[in-house]
């Protein structure tokens, strides 16, 4: 960040992976996730969370059409959505569980050994910590600046 310019930075940030083979490839490897500190480990949350929850969508959209109150949060959304996934079809639920499993794997928590372990309230709090790990480096990036 320290060599670039304010108009480089403000610049249309890269765009998320999109080759699904590529995707699917991080999300099943047993390797350890990136370093969270890392642009390329967001990028690579970014795509993986936006594959995930279009293969889920475009199951369970019309089951869920009403269930969304305005109080709820961003994450109490997409946690609702991913745990609906959870028990969709076994080749949709699968790229759920493996988000879930690579996040918890990132944040250094207990990682679920069934899906039955990856209630909504658990996705929920997955969700809640990669985005407050997110916030966290990018405050950390200003005040390098």
């Amino acid at each position: 960040m320290k060599a670039k310019s304010w108009k480089q930075l403000s610049d249309t940030p890269e765009s998320p992976y999109t080759v699904e083979s590529a995707i699917e490839s991080w999300l099943k490897s047993k390797s350890p996730a990136a370093d969270t500190n890392t642009a390329t480990f967001w990028r690579w949350v970014d795509s993986a969370l936006i594959y995930v929850i279009k293969k889920v969508a475009m199951i369970a959209i019309i089951s869920i059409q009403g269930a969304f109150v305005a109080a709820f949060t961003i994450a109490d959304k997409i946690a609702y959505i991913l745990a609906k996934g959870i028990n969709l079809a076994e080749n949709i639920s699968i790229w759920v569980e493996h988000l879930m499993r690579k996040l918890m794997q990132a944040l250094g928590m207990k990682i679920a050994e069934s899906k039955e372990e990856l209630t909504r309230s658990l996705i929920r709090l997955v969700l809640m910590r990669i985005t407050e790990k997110a916030n966290k480096e990018a405050r950390n990036a200003l005040r390098r600046l």
